[in-house]
C-alpha cells in the first residue's frame, strides 16, 4: 500500500480502527480495508468535511485520538495527529 490512511485508537491503547469510507464515515478494524487517500491534503480536506461526525467519535465513543498514517510499500512512514 502506498497513500495516507485514517485511524482511531481506542482508550485502552490495544485496538485500532479505520476509515473504510468517507461519506458516511464507516470504521473497519481490518487495514486491509481501509480507504486509502492519494495525497496528505486530500485525507485532510476529507477529514474536516466530516469534522462533526469525527468529534462525535472522540466524544461518545471509546476513541480518543485520531491520526493520519502514511505509508509506502505497505511500511508506516509517517503519523500525524487529527483529533
Amino acid at each position: 500500500m502506498n497513500g495516507f490512511i485514517v485511524s482511531a485508537l481506542d482508550k485502552k491503547g490495544d485496538s485500532y480502527y479505520f476509515i473504510s469510507n468517507t461519506n458516511p464515515i464507516l470504521w473497519t478494524d481490518d487495514k486491509n480495508k481501509a480507504k486509502v487517500f492519494k495525497s496528505y491534503s486530500n485525507t485532510v480536506y476529507e477529514l474536516e468535511d466530516n469534522f462533526i461526525s469525527l468529534t462525535g467519535t472522540i466524544n461518545y465513543t471509546n476513541v480518543t485520538s485520531i491520526v493520519i498514517l502514511e505509508y509506502v510499500n505497505d511500511v508506516e512512514v509517517g503519523r500525524c495527529k487529527f483529533l
